[in-house]
């Protein structure tokens, strides 16, 4: 069978697939007024919210398993099951007008989502050239806004010339089930997310380099005591605090204490009082010290490993680096999928211009802002030393919060704008549109600018065992606080608004003053974005004291 190139694996199965899952996240949003008018259909505001977050919530209870389940089972099967339910769920979004048939066509497209959304990102650190990996994972993103952009023109444009909004998902399962069909003849081998050799990639001399240091031990005074690792100069020794993890090349030399000893003929020991590592037999290994924990890789790459779900679970909870960039990326989608949900309605109702004027402008400012962020902030993220080492981590990190101050700056504009004009005051409404369409679309520069970055440094910070996990918890994290809410929350706030002042009912302009109260809900999202950055990146230049005796000590 043809192995294809990595970058054709990439862009096929990686970045084609991410356009077409992508696309009905602006197909939604932009057939709401048509939804809306279908016979026999009545919708509340919380129920419209509700649609539109539903395959987040999907994506929200399934990454966690994909995660596990990417673990153990091979990636071509479950991608195939995946991307194939995907296909018949949009389909069948599309073409039936029922509420229950299309909450649960909606929820399935998010679980297989979930799987893609896992499976890429394991696969861009396990396949991308180590100089560039952050550029090969803003292409994620590229994606995700040129599917959004489709999905929003197909949609928007197709509904307001009167054709039915089943189209655009017609056009949409189409997509997906032609690279249903090209995935079933790749190799299992170019899906696969383990790579050895890039792991050994990850191990880099900058960060606090120990080079042929050899120190010999005896630690109960009898003679022909263990020996510690001689630390070679191609593989040298890094200690990475985000992920409080050592990881190092080593000969070891013969030697005998007490110590459990592997099948791969690597005998290894931790001392909890001294956490000096001691290694014996004549083998070349790879070794990760966690806490008090060994994990132990054979010539061949073969991890042997004890953890369980539980510890697994419990050591991503102790990594502050993973939980903060993991808040910092759920409240970007936050504020995204918010603004994306409710753009149509608002300014069609709030400036009255016609929908594909709103169509147009969501295009420009969301896309041509976000490109533009996605295009420069990986490059400059990756001279700052990308993510993969902690001095690229804090430099880095220190980008993205000026980035993310940009985006603060972009809603603060934005919601003065708003503030003014639900106070009445009368200035030119095209000044007042293209203010809220400027200010979005620096909002949108900053974030996309960052989330290549937020998206590596989260999952780069965990070892290398862990990382399926780590993304499918991230993926989780960011659809439940992030995806979900941005269409929900600004819904439910809506509606307990306008429960609060029944007598505004008969206001004709009340319904656009409601849309600008969810907006402004939605653009505070960026203060949490802002914080949940700055607090990683306090993280990153945080020594991990307790592992500091072992850095010592080797």
């Amino acid at each position: 069978m043809f192995a294809p190139p990595r970058w054709l694996v990439l862009a096929i199965f990686g970045q084609c697939v991410q356009v077409f899952m992508s696309y009905d996240g602006g197909a939604t949003p932009a057939s709401i007024d048509k939804i809306l008018s279908t016979p026999g259909m009545e919708w509340t505001e919380a129920e419209l919210g509700l649609l539109g977050s539903l395959d987040k919530l999907g994506m929200t209870l399934s990454s966690i398993l994909w995660g596990r389940v990417l673990q153990s089972v091979d990636a071509k099967a479950m991608l195939i099951v995946g991307l194939g339910l995907n296909a018949v769920s949009t389909f069948v979004f599309g073409n039936f007008q029922v509420k229950t048939i299309m909450f649960v066509a909606k929820f399935v497209m998010g679980v297989t989502q979930g799987l893609q959304c896992v499976w890429s990102t394991c696969w861009v650190l396990a396949h991308a050239p180590h100089d560039s990996r952050t550029v090969w994972m803003s292409l994620g993103a590229i994606s995700a806004g040129i599917g959004n952009g489709i999905g929003t023109a197909v949609a928007g444009f197709g509904t307001s010339l009167g054709l039915p909004y089943a189209v655009a998902w017609q056009v949409e399962a189409a997509g997906l089930g032609l690279l249903w069909a090209l995935m079933v003849f790749c190799p299992a081998t170019a899906l696969s997310i383990d790579n050895p050799d890039a792991d050994a990639e990850d191990i880099y001399p900058e960060d606090k380099v120990l080079q042929n240091d050899s120190r010999e031990s005896n630690g109960n005074g009898a003679a022909g005591g263990s020996t510690f690792a001689t630390i070679l100069r191609s593989r040298t020794h890094t200690f990475d605090e985000a992920s409080e993890e050592l990881c190092f090349h080593a000969t070891c030399k013969s030697g005998s204490f007490g110590g459990a000893k592997e099948d791969n003929g690597l005998t290894t020991s931790i001392s909890p009082a001294t956490r000096q590592v001691k290694l014996t037999g004549d083998h070349y290994g790879e070794l990760h010290v966690r806490r008090a924990r060994v994990i132990s890789h054979c010539a061949t790459g073969a991890p042997v490993t004890m953890d369980g779900i539980q510890d697994q679970l419990g050591e991503l909870l102790r990594n502050r680096l993973y939980i903060r960039t993991a808040l910092a990326l759920a409240s970007v989608m936050f504020v995204t999928s918010g603004i994306q949900f409710l753009w149509v309605r608002l300014f069609m109702a709030a400036w009255g211009i016609g929908k594909g004027e709103t169509v147009t402008g969501f295009l420009v400012s969301t896309g041509l802002g976000g490109a533009i962020g996605v295009v420069l902030g990986p490059q400059f993220i990756d001279k700052c030393g990308g993510f993969m080492t902690t001095a690229g981590r804090r430099s880095s990190l220190q980008f993205i919060v000026r980035l993310m101050l940009l985006s603060v700056a972009g809603a603060v504009v934005s919601i003065i704008d708003l503030a003014v004009k639900l106070n009445g005051v009368h200035w030119s409404d095209g000044m007042s549109l293209y203010l809220v369409w400027g200010s979005i679309f620096v909002i949108f520069a900053g974030f996309n600018g960052a989330i290549a970055g937020l998206v590596g440094i989260n999952v780069a910070s965990v070892s290398t065992s862990l990382r399926s996990l780590g993304s499918g918890c991230t993926v989780s994290v960011q659809n439940l606080l992030g995806y979900a809410m941005g269409p929900l929350l600004p819904g439910v706030v809506m509606d307990l608004i306008k429960n609060r002042f029944p007598e505004e009912a008969d206001n004709p302009e009340w319904s656009a003053e409601l849309l600008c109260f969810g907006l402004v809900a939605v653009l505070l999202g960026t203060l949490a974005a802002f914080g949940s950055s700055y607090s990683a990146l306090r993280a990153a230049r945080q020594p991990t004291d307790h592992m500091q005796p072992l850095l010592e000590t080797v």
